[in-house]
């Protein structure tokens, strides 16, 4: 017979099956609506967000990661898929089980990512004491709110979220006891695969505890104590090695693409994310949680002093590993400073997490300072309250995605009854600012410039030539492979520009742009009256086809 139920393991399952569904329903579920299917995409508010849903798209439609879709591309067919993968294949597997949109899965696939991240550092901290990480759950909740979830999932930093998952899950492999070869090359692998920069921090975290301890080791042995640091460490160089043959492709394209497209630039300093200003996370947004964060870092600079002697084992010793890795991401927060920019800035998006050591070491120490005899229910009880007071002043909701349903059935319309190699031309409205979400026509899109529609308007004559964007991905240059080497399409003619309206073969017509919808109806009534037919129309846009490209559209 099974023996009675240790009340501390029913309040630690209790305990963590409850912060699991707050995490799924304060972040994904207020900014989805509380649902897992739906009839366009949700919770999706910025262009990188609608870039990643549709690059999923894109691969289970072609079955394949080898290139990247057309659409996508300016129009090019051999741009080579070169995205870490991790994310895309597991939406696609999660899509094709259980018939959900990719768009659905993706956001599913990231928001789970995020509450089972919680679990791995909660066990990772277990692993130095129950109570402490007990007391580190309210601190991780903060990953569903505000500016974390903003930034993170709504603004489509999706890939990096991806990639900080297997950042703590590699971690928490690191601090097991004892070590598995092959789930910390796993893990690694999939840090490197799912987004490279979060694969950079933990080599360099690595890379200077085995600096430290193989001078320590040499110092102290010489020869016999560089075999001993190899010894000790064997398990690291033989994941470390695992996890590059199994990323053996994607490091070529990481080496010879991402590094040549996207160099360090050199010491800047950025006090506001370029990439997502809303959403810059500042420490001081942590209010009265910022003393234990401060008591944590104090006391692991003093634990770190008084086990000085201990540090060059610091990969083989949980508390000083975990304490080392929030201080080290910490710093890298900060890295805004030394030229890291957007990645800092990224990283910050998980700081409830990864600072989650720091925030329970110091609030575990200042809680035993003034109660000495500390046990599993009283943790479990005093976390209960700091979730509350943290649940009323800090968690903030996620606001909702930007899409809607009128906008993305004329999108799906394209997408489904336009010929593949059609040019759509789009009027202007706000939402298309976002131009990545005018990829969902999966069709190559020119969309007028508003500035210069605006000068035409001004001078009451109509062009057929106005300046346009064209929407696609050139965060690598648009990469293809030339011989044994790459070549870039982007640099080599210009994409965007000047385009004759009366070339494209439909046009997109908002009706609801809060600024310039007269204007666009205006151009929808000149157009109907010279070759061009309406081809859908709904309360929210119309789909004109030009029954003459390169004709007379205007008169």
């Amino acid at each position: 017979m099974l023996g009675k139920i240790k009340p501390s393991a029913a309040i630690e399952v209790l305990a963590l099956i409850a912060f699991f569904t707050l995490i799924l329903y304060l972040g994904h579920g207020t900014s989805a609506g509380h649902a897992i299917r739906h009839d366009f995409p949700a919770g999706l508010g910025a262009s990188d967000a609608y870039l990643h849903a549709v690059r999923a798209e894109g691969i289970r439609e072609m079955g394949s990661y080898r290139y990247e879709a057309p659409y996508t591309m300016a129009g090019y067919t051999d741009v080579l898929g070169a995205y870490p993968p991790v994310l895309y294949h597991l939406s696609v597997l999660v899509s094709l089980a259980t018939g959900m949109e990719t768009y659905d899965s993706i956001i599913l696939v990231i928001a789970m990512s995020m509450a089972i991240a919680v679990l791995i550092m909660y066990f990772a901290i277990k692993t130095v004491d129950m109570k402490m990480a007990l007391l580190s759950l309210p601190a991780m909740l903060l990953i569903a709110s505000g500016k974390q979830y903003l930034g993170g999932v709504v603004f489509g930093q999706l890939i990096f979220m991806m990639g900080s998952f297997f950042l703590v899950a590699s971690v928490w492999a690191m601090s097991r006891e004892p070590n598995s070869v092959a789930l910390m090359g796993l893990f690694f692998a999939a840090t490197l695969l799912s987004h490279t920069s979060e694969t950079v921090f933990l080599v360099l975290l690595v890379g200077l505890a085995m600096a430290y301890s193989l001078a320590h080791s040499a110092l102290k042995g010489k020869i016999s104590g560089v075999k001993s640091f190899i010894s000790e460490h064997r398990k690291y160089f033989m994941a470390g090695l695992l996890a590059a043959v199994i990323s053996i492709y994607f490091l070529q394209i990481f080496w010879l693409i991402w590094m040549k497209a996207q160099p360090y630039q050199g010491i800047q300093v950025e006090k506001v994310s370029g990439s997502f200003p809303a959403a810059t996370v500042k420490l001081q947004e942590y209010n009265f949680m910022l003393i234990f964060l401060g008591i944590g870092i104090l006391l692991t600079a003093y634990l770190y002093f008084r086990k000085s002697g201990q540090l060059h084992k610091l990969l083989n010793q949980p508390k000083l590993l975990l304490l080392g890795f929030s201080l080290f991401m910490l710093l890298v927060g900060f890295g805004n400073y030394a030229g890291l920019g957007l990645r800092a800035f990224q990283t910050r998006f998980y700081w409830p997490i990864t600072l989650a050591p720091l925030f329970a070491f110091g609030f575990y120490q200042a809680i035993k300072f003034v109660h000495k005899k500390l046990d599993v229910i009283q943790s479990a009880g005093i976390a209960l309250i700091i979730t509350g007071i943290v649940l009323f002043y800090l968690y903030i909701p996620a606001p909702p995605g930007a899409m809607d349903k009128a906008r993305w059935d004329g999108m799906a319309w394209i997408a489904e009854n336009t010929p593949s190699d059609a040019v759509i031309y789009v009027l202007y409205s706000d939402v298309y600012q976002q131009s990545s979400s005018l990829y969902n026509t999966k069709r190559v899109t020119r969309l007028i410039d508003i500035n210069d529609l605006a000068a035409s308007v001004n001078q009451q004559q109509l062009r057929r030539d106005f300046n346009t964007a064209l929407p696609f991905d050139g965060a690598v240059g648009l990469p293809y492979r030339q011989g044994l080497g790459f070549g870039f399409h982007k640099g080599e003619k210009e994409l965007g520009g000047r385009y004759d309206l009366c070339s494209a073969d439909y046009f997109l017509v908002d009706k609801a742009s809060t600024q310039v919808s007269q204007i666009n109806q205006q151009i929808e009534a000149l157009l109907l009256q010279h070759s061009v037919s309406v081809a859908y129309s709904s309360s929210g846009v119309s789909v004109l086809r030009n029954e003459n490209p390169g004709g007379d559209c205007l008169g």
